[in-house]
């Protein structure tokens, strides 16, 4: 018998267990289901429970219950195939995102041809079950499984295409900046591989604990509360599969995945992000039978590191992901896995790196530079944005007026404006899922272009209601049968693509602009620098956690640097207890002293530069001994003060609430966080008392003039 035909077939016991458990399954929502093969809209009406507005849209409701006609049958079918498709059939009818007749229309030929046909499919796969019949994401080949999860059978595609005498069909589509055609099998054929996948997906839940499953869904490690997760649920459930790493590796990284997951360190977009499967790739070409016993550190550290330069891999996760992954076993699995450390310095020798490094994070200007959309091209798309469909002008709008994150920009929310305590302005609230916090934007209504934000804001938000009778959750809510979501970014970026296309805009290349939404965070950064913003300040409208990360986001830094010389003059610093250092604004004028101090937020830092790419002080500087208070920019310190004060009660309440959870691991990192946070909020106190008794710089003329040669 042939082994990759077997895959999958379950051993008597295990067969009468899986039946068992799909009956229970049927069972927990009606046991009559269970008792009729024979499904008419009556019964699925009284033991379903569905409403009658989707029978009407899914089966000619008034006609078939008049008639007493057979809307779905299980007849003619093994026990355990009608089992699959009944369970199969009373999830979709229970989903609320499935209320399109086509979709159910579909799935009754599917049903017809697993009737039809079981026989011959039996016997072509040596299958007792739909879930028997191999999938290419299930497939042996190489040492582990792993085709693509989106592709299907291609004999048992074959034999339903023979069956309907049907075909391909050829869809245009965007890929970068241009139209290619791709060949689709038609959805009623494509329908049959789509069930055959989810009923093997149906029994991984089934027969297996989630810590041993191949196929997890999201929903069953994310919790309902966390905003916006269940709207990403769009069409169909996400997951994440392990088939793709062999038997010996797959156990130790989902185990590592889910132990990021439980303490909230990796959140849905990391787990789509994470994989292994360069680690795979590289230990298939290496060793004719690879195992734990193979990895060294030189392996990892050299050998993986050459490997993965010279296939061009980019970014840094590749990497490591693979040595943490490594790190984690050895820890969890000695008696298997080496007990291995890696250094994050190693990563340093990647080549294609997301951000050339020069001169450190703070200096990404060789590639960082080109990441910023440019500003004529702005211009021009804000010129013929009108001719993309609603919403997409007004999303644009707002990508470019305050530089939000992708996801987060189309998710806004119906209610995100609010009034402010100061009736000249009013406040734009969306939430940043990434940070995990809400942003707040204000708006001075007075001023054209802000006052343009609000005006279309309100124009949509009539439109919706208009439309839909009621407010929504969204401010661009895209509806998937019953269930609420959001218009899809994907959706937005073909469309202001196809404009480029059409209006021939152009990169300096000559070549049609490839547009994405997340330069446009690059060009809201680097357009406030440009307007005199301090580091600050962009962080806070960006929505970073570091002034660190907010530089990385300032493009164009020749044309920054030039605006900041002409505006440079003297001034008064202060160290965090209180201390006036009159050579700080000498220093700073200094092109020969550069190296000495630079610039920082609310002031400066006179850690030597020499020391290196990094300061272990980072992203504290109010703490740094080294760091000096800005006396003109005291009211950034005084406002920060009060942030800080708000920023610690919260902390407090956070702590006591993980501690009555027991969760002793995140509540000893937040203390952490709060002990920073109080002594930084000591030391602002000092600079703002010492500047409030002794006064800022208000002279008029620079404290240092270059030395005139003769």
């Amino acid at each position: 018998m042939d082994p990759l035909k077997k895959f999958g077939t379950l051993e008597q016991p295990e067969a009468e267990a899986y039946v068992a458990r799909l009956i229970k399954a049927i069972d927990s929502v009606n046991p009559v289901l269970n008792n009729f093969n024979d499904w008419d809209c009556d019964l699925i009406f009284d033991a379903l429970k569905v409403g009658s507005s989707k029978m009407q849209s899914i089966g000619f409701y008034t006609l078939l219950r008049r008639n007493k006609k057979v809307l779905l049958s299980f007849s003619n079918l093994p026990h355990a195939v009608s089992l699959e498709l009944k369970l199969h059939m009373i999830e979709l009818l229970n989903d609320p995102r499935c209320t399109q007749r086509d979709i159910f229309d579909n799935r009754i030929i599917a049903i017809n041809f697993y009737r039809e046909h079981w026989q011959d499919i039996s016997s072509r796969f040596l299958a007792n079950s739909i879930s028997d019949i191999p999938h290419p994401i299930n497939i042996l080949a190489n040492g582990y499984w792993g085709g693509s999860a989106n592709s299907a059978n291609a004999d048992l595609i074959l034999m339903a295409q023979l069956w309907r005498n049907s075909g391909y069909t050829n869809l245009k589509m965007i890929r970068g900046t241009e139209f290619i055609q791709r060949q689709y099998t038609d959805s009623r054929t494509a329908i049959i591989g789509t069930i055959h996948k989810e009923v093997i997906f149906k029994r991984e839940q089934l027969m297996k604990r989630l810590e041993d499953r191949n196929i997890i869904y999201l929903k069953d490690i994310f919790s309902d509360n966390e905003i916006r997760f269940d709207a990403t649920q769009r069409v169909k459930d996400q997951w994440i599969g392990f088939f793709k790493y062999p038997l010996w590796m797959r156990s130790e990284i989902r185990s590592f995945l889910l132990d990021k997951v439980s303490h909230d360190e990796f959140s849905r977009a990391s787990v789509y992000a994470f994989s292994v499967t360069p680690l795979r790739d590289f230990l298939y070409e290496t060793f004719t039978n690879p195992s734990p016993k193979d990895i060294t550190a030189e392996l990892i550290d050299s050998m993986f590191l050459d490997w993965g330069n010279e296939k061009k891999l980019a970014g840094k996760n590749w990497w490591t992901d693979a040595a943490r992954v490594i790190e984690y076993a050895g820890r969890k699995w000695p008696q298997k896995w080496p007990s291995l450390s890696f250094s994050s310095r190693s990563a340093r020798k990647i080549k294609k790196r997301q951000c050339v490094e020069v001169g450190g994070r703070l200096h990404k200007s060789k590639e960082g530079a080109g990441r910023s959309t440019p500003k004529d091209i702005v211009e021009k798309i804000s010129a013929i944005i009108k001719q993309a469909p609603d919403p997409i002008p007004l999303i644009f709008l707002l990508a470019i007026s305050t530089g939000a994150r992708r996801d987060d920009l189309h998710a806004i929310q119906y209610d995100c404006l609010f009034p402010d305590e100061d009736p000249n302005f009013m406040q734009l609230r969306f939430w940043q899922n990434k940070v995990r916090k809400w942003n707040i934007k204000p708006l001075l209504i007075s001023d054209p272009a802000h006052k343009r934000i609000i005006d279309m804001i309100k124009i949509q938000q009539d439109r919706i209601v208009s439309l839909i009778g009621k407010k929504t959750l969204h401010l661009f809510p895209k509806f998937y049968g019953e269930k609420e979501s959001y218009v899809s970014p994907s959706f937005t970026t073909t469309e202001i693509k196809y404009l480029c296309i059409k209006n021939k805009i152009l990169n300096s290349d000559g070549g049609i602009f490839n547009f994405t939404w997340h330069p446009l965070r690059h060009y809201r950064g680097t357009e406030m620098a440009l307007s005199g913003h301090d580091i600050l300040s962009i962080m806070f409208e960006l929505g970073h956690e570091s002034p660190d990360m907010a530089t990385s986001y300032v493009n164009h830094r020749t044309q920054i640097k030039k605006k900041a010389l002409i505006a440079k003059g003297g001034g008064r610093f202060y160290d965090i207890q209180g201390v006036l250092d009159d050579k700080i604004s000498i220093l700073l004028q200094r092109k020969e002293d550069a190296a000495k101090v630079t610039r920082v937020c609310g002031g400066a830092c006179t850690i030597p530069a020499q020391i290196g790419d990094w300061c272990e002080h980072a992203n504290a500087c109010f703490t740094c001994t080294y760091f000096r208070a800005d006396s003109q920019d005291s009211e950034f310190f005084k406002s920060e003060a009060l942030r800080l004060k708000a920023l610690i009660f919260e902390q407090e309440s956070t702590i006591s609430e993980l501690r009555k959870e027991n969760k002793l691991r995140l509540s000893e990192i937040e203390n952490r966080r709060l002990a920073r946070n109080t002594e930084v909020l000591n030391n602002i106190h000092n600079i703002v008392a010492a500047i409030d008794s002794r006064g800022a710089y208000s002279g008029n003329e620079r404290a240092y003039k270059a030395s005139v040669q003769s």
